[in-house]
């Protein structure tokens, strides 16, 4: 099985930290992950945007740590349940304003 995690922030509601493409590179990487050669399933896609009501929450920094640990906890339950088939690949995708932390 193959699964995405797709996020992307445009920061519309931070008039000073505004972006313009960053949702629109979310859906330009769902088309392609659904393409031929890549076929991803449709259901396991998710797209998480700020632009969304149902997944602006899924957008902050403990919204985004959470998305990431269903898809640890779907995939170890798969890998019990289904041990011919686990999920082989999770592609995790951000777009937004990013940082650096000094180790």
């Amino acid at each position: 099985m193959k699964y995405a995690l797709l996020f992307g922030l445009n920061y519309n509601h931070v008039p000073d930290a505004r972006l313009r493409g960053c949702v629109n590179d979310v859906h330009n990487m769902k088309a392609r992950l659904q393409s031929p050669g890549y076929d991803f399933a449709p259901e396991h896609v998710h797209v998480c945007t700020d632009d969304s009501v149902q997944t602006r929450k899924s957008c902050t920094a403990q919204g985004i740590l959470q998305e990431l640990n269903n898809a640890a906890v779907m995939s170890w339950s798969r890998s019990r349940q289904c041990p011919t088939d686990p999920m082989s690949l999770c592609v995790i995708h951000f777009s937004g304003h990013g940082c650096q932390i000094q180790d």
